[in-house]
């Protein structure tokens, strides 16, 4: 499986860019996805000329990034998924537009919401099995975080001290 991100519509939607300039924001994207440990490719409007095509010095081999420039990202989601095969592609968008476009294409669709949870959970410590009379079991409940840790993630994921993450 592999993501396809339409990055401006999660780094808009999350504010990513509200305490941060655009480059910083596209930065911690291309950053945050490497911890899904799957191929990831973000695609971004790119308005300046010589901005069009793959960027290199993305944080891993499985993280590519695109910058349109002769049309819009979305159509170039859209172009793309026509030469792949159906449900090997899930995109991230808020966009509802892009969404159905890329259902009718045969990819699965995710929203921004649903896919930094998805990261949060790739970035989350595993839980080690303890010990007890000599068998090994899953613990059920995570290592000890601190406040500042959640604070820290928080801030990194977009939320306001104000906001509720939940739903």
């Amino acid at each position: 499986m592999e993501y396809w991100v339409d990055g401006y519509n999660l780094i808009l939607r999350k504010h990513w860019n509200a305490k941060a300039t655009l480059q910083q924001a596209r930065d911690r994207l291309l950053s945050a996805v490497t911890a899904l440990g799957v191929p990831v490719r973000v695609f971004f409007d790119a308005s300046k000329p010589g901005a069009g095509g793959r960027q290199s010095g993305t944080p891993s081999t499985r993280v590519a990034a695109t910058f349109v420039r002769d049309k819009s990202a979305d159509d170039a989601i859209a172009d793309a998924l026509r030469s792949t095969p159906k449900g090997t592609v899930t995109v991230v968008t808020d966009d509802r537009e892009l969404r159905g476009r890329a259902r009718q294409l045969g990819a699965n669709t995710c929203g921004v919401d649903r896919f930094l949870e998805k990261l949060e959970k790739a970035y989350a410590p595993q839980s080690k099995p303890t010990q007890r009379g000599g068998d090994a079991a899953p613990s059920e409940k995570p290592g000890h975080i601190s406040k500042r840790q959640v604070d820290d993630w928080m801030k990194y994921f977009g939320f306001d001290e104000d906001e509720d993450p939940l739903p």
